[in-house]
């Protein structure tokens, strides 16, 4: 099949035209003309990121300008793309860490990085600025991609940054509760003990924070053993205050789920454990089940208790909400309806 036939710039439509010999000027480098298809851009400026802004990699990235027989600009090889990303970022991550566009460049570095050496040096131009990244609308993703893509020996210093701050107030800052989730989900658990100390501490009020219990449901999904139990029993010491807020009713609806998948063995077995245990608490606080199952968010971690309880307990819970059906109608509960349908 022959190749399309590329048109001269004379014959280009006026707009078209208008266009290369402004771009063919040379008077100036015009960043938005690293958005124009390969072929439109002039060779000088023909990279992934604007030559006014980052003269170094179009040096070299690009040669000499030179153009085909018809005007149009001639395809050049380009750099490899590990090469670039490390000519852009290298010495300069902080700085764009804090900028919408410079976060993804500097992510897609981490990403393309030429081994673990080099994710290193990115993620040690972070230090001494951790908890302002963590707290940053753009670094902070920066700072999720080292926690997830850094060898942890490599990045205890972003640790040991966090926990000079206030966990608790990192966990429910807006940007920063992401940061924490990524911690305890990716570090190892010796790395993270103190941090996860300081949650558990705090974990009645995260799982009522609006950032927070994002926070406590990983934690309840990620942690060890030992550490999902105190979290469970702090959760089922203070289950009328939680449940009082729909965020609190998120985290019951998620310590009550948890597990339920496991893979046969131990931890499936404790996780089961903690579950009935909570469940147990719920049923125990009287007209808590009922005012559960009557709420817009509450009446998932009813249904979950539900699903937990056994014999006499189940048959208890049954009733509770079968004395007060015609109240959960009128609320048209969804948890109700969902029963009626089972039946």
């Amino acid at each position: 099949m022959a190749a399309p036939r590329r048109v001269a710039v004379a014959e280009q439509p006026l707009p078209m035209r208008s266009l290369l010999i402004r771009l063919g000027s040379g008077a100036q480098a015009h960043p938005w003309s690293a958005y124009l298809p390969e072929r439109l851009r002039p060779l000088d400026q023909r990279c992934v990121y604007s030559a006014s802004s980052y003269k170094d990699v179009a040096a070299f990235e690009c040669g000499p300008q030179s153009a085909s027989s018809d005007g149009l600009p001639s395809p050049r090889r380009r750099a490899p793309r590990t090469e670039l990303d490390n000519l852009m970022v290298a010495g300069r991550v902080w700085t764009l860490s804090q900028e919408a566009h410079g976060c993804r460049q500097v992510q897609e570095a981490l990403d393309h990085a030429d081994g673990n050496a080099q994710r290193d040096a990115y993620a040690d131009e972070l230090r001494g600025h951790i908890l302002e990244a963590a707290r940053c609308p753009h670094a902070n993703h920066v700072l999720q991609k080292c926690i997830v893509t850094v060898p942890a020996l490599s990045l205890q210093f972003a640790v040991d940054e966090i926990m000079e701050g206030n966990i608790s107030q990192l966990a429910c800052d807006k940007y920063g509760c992401r940061v924490v989730q990524r911690v305890v989900e990716y570090r190892p658990t010796p790395q993270v003990e103190g941090l996860v100390e300081g949650l558990i501490s705090d974990v009645a009020v995260l799982a009522r924070h609006p950032y927070g219990n994002y926070v406590v449901q990983v934690l309840l999904k990620h942690g060890t053993d030992e550490q999902r139990e105190r979290a469970t029993r702090a959760l089922a010491r203070n289950l009328q205050g939680i449940v009082a807020e729909s965020h609190g009713c998120a985290v019951m609806s998620a310590a009550l789920s948890y597990g339920e998948v496991s893979p046969p063995g131990r931890h499936r077995r404790h996780r089961r454990r903690l579950r009935h245990v909570l469940a147990q608490r719920l049923l125990g606080e009287p007209g808590l089940l009922v005012f559960l199952a009557g709420t817009k968010y509450g009446h998932a971690a009813a249904l979950r208790a539900l699903e937990v309880l056994e014999g006499e307990d189940l048959k208890r819970a049954l009733q509770s909400l079968g004395a007060e059906a015609d109240a959960l109608w009128q609320s048209r509960s969804v948890l109700l309806r969902a029963l009626t349908d089972k039946a």
